[in-house]
């Protein structure tokens, strides 16, 4: 599993747990169409290191040893929590 971050060109991102960048493209997809009204928009798909300076690494190799694909939301308090891209609670 990997961290990914899905830019669009308005400069917003989203983190994607994935196993690969089709797979990440595919979740963001799913989230766009989901949740939005628009038509997918042009977006980049950039793979996080996982030593990357300013992420809690302890946090962040935990997220990928659950193995999980979906979109990432990070908690400084808990860690990262992965749910389906159509989850509404990620809306």
């Amino acid at each position: 599993m990997n961290l990914y971050e899905v830019s669009v060109q308005s400069g917003s991102a989203l983190p994607i747990f994935a196993t690969d960048f089709d797979q990440a493209a595919s979740i963001f997809t799913a989230w766009h169409l989901g949740h939005r009204e628009t038509p997918v928009p042009d977006f980049e798909v950039k793979q996080r290191n996982p030593r990357w300076p300013g992420i809690n690494t302890d946090h962040l190799l935990a997220a990928l040893e659950r193995g999980l694909a979906g979109v990432g939301r990070y908690d400084a308090r808990i860690g990262w929590s992965i749910r389906s891209p159509l989850d509404e609670e990620y809306a």
